[in-house]
């Protein structure tokens, strides 16, 4: 009945329509990983694209996160190869160039994330195009875990958030250590015997 009611109000012409009360919807906000300004440029010939910084970004800053639903996640090997194989020929080779696999650890005793133990990402946006700073044989600019408050403390575990580990300046490559994340043990996913 007061289902009806809004609809007779509301196609009914000699009624006047309160639209107060009505909500358009909006389309959904696109999610990113980098959430810093940056763009995406030529890293040279041994890296090729990769992501810099387009204003100044101060040590400590938040700038990539990978938590915020612009990362793809599997939990068994075989659901990522069935995902991969329907893909056309050209993104399945992107998408296993943009793939690794992580072991989160929790961030708390209560964290019950399902990403929680060994996972399978893969980034969908400009954030797959991040380099590692060892091809240059520099120290990345961006460390995974929330940096420590106060000296003397550990930084948080390894997540999905990487932070400024110095002051970066505008123009400069953002650089990460695929080295502090990436779990090069493939067992536990059926690609090798376990």
């Amino acid at each position: 009945e007061k289902y009806m009611k809004g609809l007779n109000r509301i196609n009914s012409p000699t009624n006047d329509v309160d639209s107060s009360n009505i909500r358009i919807k909006e389309a959904p906000k696109v999610s990113y990983a980098i959430v810093v300004p940056s763009q995406i440029g030529d890293a040279g010939p041994r890296k090729g694209r990769g992501i810099f910084a387009t204003e100044p970004i101060q040590k400590g800053s938040l700038v990539v996160d990978w938590g915020n639903g612009s990362t793809a996640f599997f939990k068994v090997g075989h659901s990522w190869r069935e995902f991969v194989v329907f893909l056309p020929r050209e993104t399945a080779c992107n998408v296993i160039e943009w793939s690794w696999v992580q072991n989160i650890p929790p961030e708390d005793e209560n964290d019950d994330d399902v990403r929680i133990g060994r996972t399978i990402f893969v980034a969908f946006d400009e954030s797959n195009l991040l380099n590692s700073a060892d091809w240059d044989g520099i120290e990345a600019n961006l460390r995974c875990g929330r940096p420590p408050e106060r000296e003397g403390v550990e930084r948080d575990p390894c997540g999905f958030r990487y932070y400024a580990s110095r002051d970066i300046t505008a123009g400069e490559e953002l650089l990460i250590d695929y080295e502090e994340f990436i779990d090069l043990d493939p067992t536990g996913f059926g690609w090798v015997q376990d």
